[in-house]
């Protein structure tokens, strides 16, 4: 048989009070009904009705009687007077599906079950060894190593778990999403250790900041991280000679801002001033801005 071709229905195995209070020949007509009924949950039993019944579902006319009277009178089916026999929670009992959550609790309960049969076969065989080479061995021996592999079942069960949870969440987690350049936005501590590295004095550092904030306004641009952003802006002013490094004599000057006239570093005033500016008219220039400030 060719069971991916073949139609089948679902009998579930939960003995519910309607279950329970079903006759056996109420029982009997019910799972043959099953299998005659279509997608929808009916059956034409045409005009002779339910004496048509016992030759549709094979079984003999008295076991019908009794099984299709007591179904009736437990609404489990319906005869309607043009012949048609309808069962009410066919498609919601065929179309139900059991939860991911569910599903995985009943595999690891049987997961469960399996290893139990097959650690008990296990101590068992070990106690018959033991006991055959020697008297000595006492029960708490077995029920040591049956903690022992219990636990060590438990452990990996919970390692496995924990970390499914781990690749689970890493899929759920959102992606970093884009923003505008923050109103406060000032360079970082990892801006000056990169112009320390590069040689680079720390007014051009403040100054390429200045541009940095001006073309961010300008152009709305859109970064994840503006550090990141910056030090990159950086790169490419070292690399298209928009900031020249020092000779190695003058590396004697500092490169922390702190020390440097207080004319040559635009202040976080003036940096908010810009930013002011460009939210209130972003295609302002920069040399408007300059003499503004």
């Amino acid at each position: 048989m060719r069971f991916e071709d073949e139609v089948y229905v679902k009998l579930y195995t939960r003995d519910t009070p309607t279950w329970v209070a079903l006759s056996w020949q109420g029982r009997c007509c019910l799972t043959m009904i099953l299998r005659k009924l279509d997608r929808a949950g009916v059956l034409e039993l045409g005009k002779r009705g339910t004496k048509i019944l016992p030759a549709l579902i094979g079984l003999p006319q008295d076991v019908v009687d009794v099984g299709i009277k007591d179904l009736t009178e437990h609404d489990v089916v319906i005869l309607r007077t043009d012949g048609i026999l309808v069962m009410p929670k066919f498609l919601e009992g065929q179309m139900a599906r059991m939860s991911d959550k569910s599903r995985q609790r009943l595999s690891r309960e049987r997961y469960r079950d399996i290893q139990a049969i097959v650690v008990s076969s296990t101590i068992e065989k070990v106690h018959d060894v033991c006991h055959a080479e020697s008297q000595a061995v006492t029960p708490s021996h077995t029920v040591s190593l049956l903690e022992e592999t219990r636990l060590e079942e438990t452990r990996l069960e919970e390692t496995r778990l924990e970390e499914k949870g781990k690749v689970e969440e890493g899929k759920a987690s959102p992606p970093s999403r884009k923003s505008l350049i923050p109103k406060n936005w000032e360079p970082k501590d990892s801006a000056f250790e990169w112009a320390k590295k590069k040689r680079v004095e720390t007014c051009d550092l403040h100054s390429q900041a200045e541009n940095f904030i001006i073309d961010a306004g300008a152009e709305a641009r859109k970064h994840v991280d503006w550090d990141l952003a910056f030090l990159r802006w950086l790169n490419n002013a070292l690399k298209w000679g928009h900031v020249i490094p020092m000779e190695k004599e003058d590396e004697g000057s500092s490169f922390s801002p702190r020390l440097l006239a207080d004319e040559e570093i635009p202040t976080q005033e003036t940096l908010n001033g810009i930013m002011g500016a460009l939210s209130s008219n972003p295609w302002a220039s920069k040399s408007k801005i300059r003499d503004e400030r």
